[in-house]
């Protein structure tokens, strides 16, 4: 069964990883290895979807093995 949860700061490195292979960083046997910078670069961009109240981000998880498969993140926009 899977559920559909909030993320929160356990969830970051599942969710930079899974955002690298979005970007192609991941992809395959070819890997481009970002530089250190970039990944620092990468990890604050990132942190913002579970820390900013403006941003969030959801987790798709397996509930049978507790386990993340999933997530989506973006920003909130409050329609008036």
């Amino acid at each position: 069964m899977l559920i559909l949860r909030k993320g929160n700061r356990n969830d970051l490195e599942f969710l930079i990883r899974i955002d690298l292979k979005n970007d192609g960083y991941t992809s395959g046997s070819d890997d481009i290895e970002p530089t250190e910078q970039q990944q620092e670069e990468h990890r604050q961009k990132i942190q913002k979807y579970v820390t900013d109240p403006n941003k969030g981000a959801f987790i798709a998880e397996d509930s049978v093995l507790s386990m993340p498969i999933g997530m989506i993140h973006g920003k909130r926009y409050i329609m008036n």
